[in-house]
């Protein structure tokens, strides 16, 4: 992870589904499932050491989103409840907290708090 590789296994198949390189560290991944009904709207939500947000449908891989929220480490990322799974938490190193929406090809920051000056490193939200 701290080269910035990032690979995706099938277990099934026991062989590398797809992969991908980012230009820093990668310090949290996601896997946020889709519905029940729809296993094809699963993401891979990717967070950085210099706080950028990547996400990828494990679907499709090369449709990939990115958001630059600060230059501080990612180190948490979590849907919001079971009812919104595009609306995500993710909790820095500059001790913000960032209410985030996962919108397909795009990720949008809907609110950001500076919640305290040491590194928010975990987060607990009531599903």
């Amino acid at each position: 992870f701290d080269n910035g590789d990032i690979k995706v296994f099938d277990v099934r198949n026991s062989k590398i589904a797809w992969e991908t390189s980012l230009s820093r560290g990668v310090s949290k991944l996601s896997i946020l499932s889709g519905s029940a009904d729809d296993s094809e709207k699963s993401v891979l939500v990717a967070g950085t050491a210099n706080g950028k947000l990547f996400q990828w449908p494990l679907s499709s891989p090369d449709n990939v989103a990115s958001h630059q929220m600060d230059k501080a480490t990612v180190w948490e990322v979590q849907p919001v409840s079971e009812n919104k799974k595009n609306l995500v938490l993710a909790a820095l190193g500059s001790g913000a907290l960032h209410v985030l929406n996962l919108d397909g090809e795009k990720i949008e920051s809907i609110a950001t708090h500076q919640v305290s000056e040491p590194p928010l490193t975990g987060l607990s939200a009531n599903k």
